[in-house]
């Protein structure tokens, strides 16, 4: 299959955009190495974090989250993340912020995201301690 963009090599990346939105279809864009990299520079920032694994415990990336850190500081990126631990990191943010993967967050929740930032990334921090290396 040949890139998207530049029709011209093989499409070794394959990027997947699904919305929140109920009802959008995900679009894929296929591209090769080289137009991966200059996609867009979200695209270029996380496939150095990709690269660099797991923002955790540093194993193989599975997908995306968002930093937290960043989010403190009204930043909005995203770090690689593996399997174990988005999982997680998904149960956790659910547990102190019902609601969000709907799109819904209680005022009170809203007013207090900085502290459940802090005390879900400290929880991560923590249970990859306990748990050990990968």
């Amino acid at each position: 299959m040949l890139c998207d963009k530049c029709q011209q090599r093989e499409a070794t990346r394959h990027i997947t955009n699904v919305t929140s939105t109920a009802g959008d279809v995900p679009t894929t864009r296929d591209l090769c190495s080289e137009c991966f990299e200059t996609f867009s520079p979200i695209t270029r920032d996380l496939a150095a974090e990709l690269r660099a694994g797991c923002c955790y415990c540093g194993g193989e990336p599975y997908c995306a989250c968002p930093d937290l850190a960043a989010a403190l500081s009204g930043a909005h990126r995203t770090r690689a993340i593996c399997s174990r631990c988005w999982q997680e990191f998904s149960r956790v943010m659910s547990v102190k912020l019902p609601g969000m993967g709907r799109g819904s967050i209680a005022p009170e929740q809203a007013a207090n995201l900085p502290a459940i930032f802090t005390e879900v990334h400290e929880h991560m921090k923590k249970w990859v301690l306990d748990r050990g290396s990968q």
